[in-house]
């Protein structure tokens, strides 16, 4: 994969300076009216060779200038970034995004100093899987707020668009068509073709009962034969000639044939909503509606094979049907599209999360990834499914939103021999609950643990942001991530603050150089003492995507055995 790097690029109709480029650099850039300054180190403007795109930074602020044939004007969108309306130049600016922009007609990739660009479809895809599974599959103990309606809407619309998405991304509904095509349901079929006697080469039952009926085309003879002797001297000159063969013109293959143009249908339908969406502070997600367009594609050339075109319309829809509901690849989309029929009419819900259509917030997205790991980890310890789960969620117009609001959501793990542990998310504690001493306190995560009548708690904060430091090693130097001072700060709310408070920690983006730091409480208690709890305090732990993060799970095991003991 070769990266090329630039200080200046020009493009057809305007100029981005990185902030890597200097007065000097961009002087002499103007003054001799160069397309590009490149550099020979790694800056924050590229180019990738293997997907021929452009990448930025978030956070980073990039200069722009429009060409005077195309001044910029009110619908350039500069995200973050400001227009200077008197020079005709610009700023471009996003922060706390990953993903792809487009900019007067030009792609950019959107990375980021603390994730991997492929790390952010991980992240993403972890957290779609996850709250799909709350929104649309209603087969666990959750208690999810929801409303149905028999009637027809927008958001019923809206809830297939999302779960056909999906069928999609897994490849389920690909691959039942794929077994289908494989394997497809024919029937035989009883055709008859009016023919010339003399072309007859299956003579059966069917057609010397159309003779004799007075169905067949019937001429007077001369000759006196053996066939005329009973129809009084005539013969027929044409008679019907049956044939058995295989068709698959039958309802099972014409109710697939329907579903998969309903299911185009709706994503053409909400491709164009998404294209034609006209809030330009929401950030278009180009790559999402490309994505959109392949499945689309992909389903007309499905829908276009050979095998469809036998295939006559719908009418009437056999729900008997032994194939849709027993054979392999029928039953599945039979399954699928009773799902869409009988779907909830409200899916995920939360005030500041982003719409399925937009480049997700990363800072948003990175606290659900947190979310999802804990109770996932907690899982693995305990060997158990959560003993009670509570989601609370709803949904307004295109959005897919967990609900922030006090204790609506929580997952609570009960065994045996082990202490009670609840883990709760955005959990309020006020004065006026006598939960904290005088500020309203609202932590991402607390982890309630209950042992002998005696409960504890421990509190997180997901914080995408790092420093960074240099690392010394015996042949090279690497970088370390670190939680920020500022950070670590706001714990000693969260600890002094909240009633009944042992820890309180910092959850960030490190590397497989980071560490769990924990600066312990021993003021009341000899760090040598039997009862000490070394994780007692504050401190910060490194949260991967996509890695084992060894050290939260080690680290919620010690508290849990600490408990269990003391």
């Amino acid at each position: 994969m070769a990266i090329k790097y630039f200080k200046i690029k020009r493009f057809d109709s305007f100029i981005i300076v990185a902030e890597d480029a200097s007065e000097q650099e961009v002087r002499n850039f103007f003054s001799n009216n160069l397309d590009e300054l490149q550099s020979s180190t790694e800056t924050t403007l590229g180019y990738n060779d293997e997907n021929e795109t452009y990448f930025i930074y978030e956070w980073k602020t990039y200069d722009l200038m429009a060409s005077d044939e195309q001044p910029f004007n009110e619908f350039d969108n500069f995200y973050k970034g400001k227009r200077n309306k008197l020079n005709n130049t610009a700023t471009l600016k996003l922060e706390n995004f990953v993903g792809v922009i487009k900019f007067r007609e030009n792609i950019f990739e959107v990375h980021s100093e603390k994730l991997a660009y492929e790390k952010v479809h991980a992240l993403v895809n972890y957290v779609d899987e996850k709250t799909t599974k709350l929104s649309l599959l209603f087969n666990s103990n959750a208690i999810s707020k929801n409303s149905f309606s028999k009637g027809k809407s927008l958001e019923d619309d809206f809830n297939n668009f999302i779960f056909i998405y999906q069928l999609l991304k897994s490849n389920k509904l690909i691959n039942m068509v794929k077994l289908i095509l494989k394997n497809p349901f024919q029937h035989f079929q009883n055709t008859f073709e009016m023919i010339d006697i003399s072309k007859v080469t299956n003579f059966s039952t069917e057609n010397t009962i159309d003779v004799f009926s007075g169905q067949s085309h019937l001429v007077k003879v001369s000759k006196k034969l053996r066939i005329t002797e009973p129809l009084n001297g005539y013969m027929p000159y044409k008679i019907n000639q049956y044939e058995n063969s295989l068709s698959v013109d039958n309802n099972e293959n014409q109710f697939v044939l329907f579903f998969l143009k309903q299911c185009r249908k709706i994503l053409i339908k909400f491709t164009q909503k998404f294209e034609n969406h006209e809030n330009n502070e929401k950030i278009i997600n180009n790559e999402f509606i490309l994505e959109l367009k392949g499945y689309i594609s992909q389903l007309s050339r499905i829908i276009n094979n050979h095998f469809f075109r036998e295939v006559g319309q719908l009418n009437v829809l056999n729900r008997s049907s032994m194939v849709l509901t027993r054979r392999v690849g029928y039953k599945s989309l039979y399954n699928f599209y009773l799902n869409m029929k009988a779907g909830p009419r409200q899916c995920l819900n939360e005030n500041e999360f982003i719409e399925l259509f937009e480049n997700k917030s990363i800072d948003k997205l990175y606290e659900y990834l947190a979310l999802f790991y804990l109770d996932d980890y907690i899982k693995e310890i305990y060997g158990i499914d959560p003993h009670e789960e509570k989601l609370s969620i709803s949904k307004r117009n295109y959005t897919i939103i967990l609900d922030e609001r006090n204790d609506k959501i929580k997952f609570k793990y009960v065994k045996e021999g082990k202490p009670t542990v609840t883990l709760s998310f955005q959990r309020s504690y006020t004065r006026a609950q006598d939960t904290s001493y005088a500020l309203n306190q609202n932590p991402d995560f607390s982890l309630i643990i209950e042992n002998n009548n005696e409960s504890s708690l421990y509190h997180f904060d997901t914080k995408f942001k790092a420093k960074y430091s240099v690392v010394s090693g015996n042949e090279s130097m690497s970088q370390r991530n670190y939680a920020k001072e500022e950070d670590l700060k706001s714990m000693h709310a969260y600890r002094d603050g909240i009633f009944g408070t042992v820890g309180a920690y910092v959850l960030y983006p490190g590397n497989s150089l980071s560490k769990k730091i924990i600066y312990s409480d021993s003021r009341d208690v000899d760090e040598y003492a039997e009862n000490f709890n070394p994780n007692s305090g504050i401190g910060s732990l490194p949260l991967q995507i996509e890695e084992e993060n060894s050290i939260v799970k080690d680290f919620l095991n010690e508290l849990i055995v600490y408990h269990s003991t003391h």
